[in-house]
Order: C-alpha cells, then structure tokens, then sequence
C-alpha cells in the first residue's frame, strides 16, 4: 500500500454539508497535529470537514458526524447532513428531518421538524406542516407551532395568524393582539431599534419586548440611514406634516413641518432645520425653537447660523442669539471664530461678538492660515493687516500671500520675498520653476528572482518552495518536525490541526 499526503485547506466555508459525490478514486481522511505531525485521528473517514466553533465534521459510509479536537466521536456517525456550529448548536438532519445539537454533541431538539432557521443567540424558529414555533437555546419549545409566519428583525418577534400580526417579547409570550395589518422595515434611532405596525392606515411602534412605545397614529416614517446614530432622530408625519422622535421615544416634534432636516453646526452640536410654508427656522436636538420660522433661507457653518432675510444675510451663535443682524450681501466664517462680511461690494471682518475689527472696505480678505493676520486686496493689489486696519505690509502685491513659521511670503514678479510679523523683509531670493522628475526615473529593486518562493501565513509558519516541492518552515526557518513534501498544500488559518488525505492504490 502506497499513501500518498496532502494537506488541505481549512476555512469556515458552507454552513451545511449534505450528500455530495465522491470522487472516482478512493481517499480515507484523518487529522494530524500541525506541530508535531502526531496522528489525533486514524485515517478512516471518507471525508474530514474544517473545525468550526467546537467539532470537526466528518464523512463515514454515507453519514456524517462530529469530533472534538482530540479526535473523539462526539457523535454517532449517522446523520444524512450536518451543519457547521453556530452558537454553540449545530442543525442536524435525519430521514428529512431537522434538529439542534449542542457542543457536547447531545441533541437538544427532537429530530422532528421540517425547517429550523436561527434567529439570536437565544431563539430559534422552527416548522412543522406550514406552522411556526420559537425553540430557545435549550431545545425548549417556547411557542406552540401556531403561526402562520414569524418575522425577526433587529431582536423584535412579530407573528402572523389568518392575516393579522401581533407581537412577542423574548420570552415568546404574546404582548399585543393579532389585529395589525402590516410589519413594516425595523427603524433604527441611535442606539435602539423599532418595529413599526400598520393599523387602519396608521402606524405606531414597537421595541424588542413587543411594547407599543408610540401609539397608532403617522400616517408614514423615514429613519436616517446611516446618520441615525450621529442625530439619534427618526422622522414620522401625519397629514403630510412632519415632525421627529429621538431615541429617548420622545416627541421631540410634533408633525407640523414641510420639511425636516438635521445638520451638523459643528462638530459636537447637532441642529434640526424645518421648513413651513416657505419660511426656514431652526430647532436644537431637545427641539428648543433656536431661530424663529421667518428666515428665507439659512445656512450652517463652523458654528454659526446664517440666515437671510428680505435678500440680506445675517449671522448667530450656536444657541440662537444674534450676532449680526440681517443687513450684508454675503456672510462667510473663515475657521478661526471670525466673520468676513461683504456690504456694498466691499469685505471687512466681524469677530464673533460682533466687534468690527475691519472695515468693510476691501476688494478681497483671506485669513491667513495659522496667523492672525489678513490679506486684503486694494486697488487690484494685496497687502497685509494684523487684525486691524492698520496695514502692516502695503498692498503692491499681484498674488494672495502664505504664512509659516511666524513669517509671511509674498512674491514680486521673479523674487520671493520674506517679512516678519512687523512687516519688515527679511530675505529676497529669485523665484524658482521647479520641474518634476519623470516616474521612469526612479528605480526600485529588482526582486523578481527570489531563490526561494515563500509564503506568510496568518499562523506562525511560513509554506516554502525548493526543488519545486513545498515544505513547512516556522518563522525562524526551521522544518515542521515531520518531514513530508507536498507538491502544493494550503495554510489553515489560525487552526493546529490539519487534515491529511490519504490515497491508497
């Protein structure tokens, strides 16, 4: 007898193993120790299967089983197809019916049922005939297989009978009368989640103990996707209103609004926009009213609130309060708690205590980056202000000035000219055209005749090739301690066990 080795791959891959085709020529399976090439098993299985979660699945004369880690039979081998574990339970079918066994490999469940499906960690759906049961972890049937249909979503248990829904809590009792004529999609609000029921053309909500937490009574909802955790909101409307609740199941608005939207003022403060009969306020996230609904339009940005009124734009705080009133032709926040305000065609700045700190007098302002200086545009020219309107460096300059390391740049025609913060110059060099090396003049090592191909793995050996033969290395190049060569294998992945094939002639 001639056995020829190979070692194979081992990955979580099909969740079910049922009656499959063998190959045409004949194999026996066992597992060895990846570390010491000790045999945990003998090589008798017509099959092996990777280890999932608990047991290793395996094929004998037709029927499958399970094993432990030492090799053990924790299962006859005797069903028609098994499941990977899945929480500590694997799906088990026999003469075309299902049942759960646990870890241990004892069956929890009768083999009865003609469907199971896993919901959560501790209830399982289960069938028989066309009707509908909740099994929890301990095989215990927590329902009776009563239901038309079950429906889980997001940890809420809805269950249907002649056409009407009612609710569950997780203890598989019934909260609610079956009189609902729809299940709507799961909502999510921050951190929780809700069911919505449809009842007379009117939905209300549900939580994952089957309690209404909102009477019936919106006509529809909108949740926000993935910003739901950030505002922590979900929209509803009655009478084509709308209004939001928050994930504390409080109205934080009632249905009133055109439209809604929720916005990020800054980075840790969240504002609620509505609209209503073509007039824009803004509400904070406890719906405290923060801009009257009067504005025509309004405008978020850096912490500031702009809003314009009769075609004149002003500016307020983050809590509401007024900072400018509605009287510029444009507002714009430059990042560092100022205002550039334009009135008459003309740019000043405006702290945000609404001091006027310069005239708006300019053709063009822009903070410079990392300074408390300005550069402002006069006469088609740039120079520089500190803040004031005093000017610190004259405006003779075609381009915009940089600012770095507490000096200010500017350049005049050929030179780059350098001054420090009193405006006073401290170099001038002729300004330089830089060009770019083409990418064909970089050189990288040429590695591509490596003496020996090798291959990381995700556990601590390394799949080696010499003389076309592949063998295992572990990370310091030492060979595995039993000595055979493959013409290819694959890693198991975190696994120290690996499968060897047989092939007897």
């Amino acid at each position: 007898m001639k056995k020829i080795i190979t070692i194979l791959l081992l990955v979580s891959t099909a969740t079910f193993y049922a009656q499959e085709k063998d190959a045409i020529e004949q194999y026996k399976y066992g597992f060895i120790d990846i570390k010491t090439g000790k045999e945990i098993t003998p090589f008798k299985y017509d099959k092996v299967y990777s280890f999932e979660k608990g047991g290793g699945v395996v094929k004998l004369d037709g029927k499958y089983g399970f094993i432990n880690r030492e090799g053990k039979e924790i299962t006859p081998i005797k069903y028609d197809s098994v499941s990977n574990f899945d929480r500590r339970m694997a799906k088990v079918m026999l003469n075309k019916k299902y049942g759960i066994i646990n870890r241990e490999g004892k069956e929890i469940t009768p083999i009865k049922y003609d469907e199971i499906t896993y919901y959560s960690n501790e209830l399982i759906e289960v069938r028989i005939n066309e009707k509908y049961g909740i099994v929890n972890r301990d095989g215990k049937e927590i329902t009776p297989l009563i239901y038309d249909r079950i429906i889980y979503s997001l940890g809420s248990l809805a269950v249907k009978v002649n056409n009407k829904f009612g609710f569950l809590n997780q203890q598989g009792e019934e909260t609610t009368e079956k009189k609902y004529e729809q299940i709507g999609n799961p909502v999510n609000i921050g951190k929780i989640s809700l069911t919505p029921a449809l009842l007379n053309h009117k939905w209300s909500f549900f939580n994952n103990q089957g309690k209404e937490v909102f009477p019936v009574q919106y006509d529809t909802y909108e949740d926000l996707g993935d910003n739901s955790k950030l505002y922590k909101m979900m929209k509803v409307a009655s009478n084509n209103r709308w209004g939001c609740i928050n994930e504390n199941l409080r109205e934080v608005l009632p249905p009133k609004y055109d439209e809604i939207y929720f916005e990020q003022l800054s980075s840790i403060i969240n504002i609620i926009k509505v609209r209503l009969n073509n007039k824009w306020g803004v509400f904070d996230m406890l719906g405290n009213e923060l801009v009257t609904v009067e504005c025509d339009e309004i405008e978020v940005y850096l912490g500031f609130i702009f809003v314009r009124i009769d075609g004149k734009w002003g500016a307020k705080s983050s809590d509401g309060k007024e900072i400018l009133p509605p009287k510029y032709q444009q507002i714009a926040a430059d990042g560092y708690n100022d205002l550039l305000v334009k009135i008459n065609d003309k740019w000043g700045v405006v702290v945000a205590t609404g001091e006027e700190i310069l005239t708006p007098k300019y053709q063009d302002i822009n903070h410079l980056y990392g300074s408390e200086f300005f550069a402002v545009k006069i006469n088609d020219k740039w120079g520089v202000s500190k803040g004031t309107d005093q000017i610190v460096i004259p405006a003779l300059y075609d381009e915009d000035f940089d600012y770095s390391d507490s000096t200010i740049t500017a350049t005049l025609k050929n030179k780059i000219i350098v001054f420090d913060k009193k405006g006073k110059v401290i170099s001038k060099k002729r300004k330089v055209v830089r060009k770019d090396f083409p990418s064909n003049w970089c050189n990288f090592m040429n590695s591509n005749k490596p003496k020996e191909k090798q291959q990381q793995f995700a556990s601590d050996f390394i799949k080696v090739k010499k003389n076309d033969k592949w063998i295992l290395t572990d990370n310091e190049g030492g060979e595995v301690s039993f000595p055979i060569k493959h013409t290819n294998w694959k890693d198991s992945y975190n696994e120290l066990i690996c499968t060897v094939k047989v092939k007897i002639n």
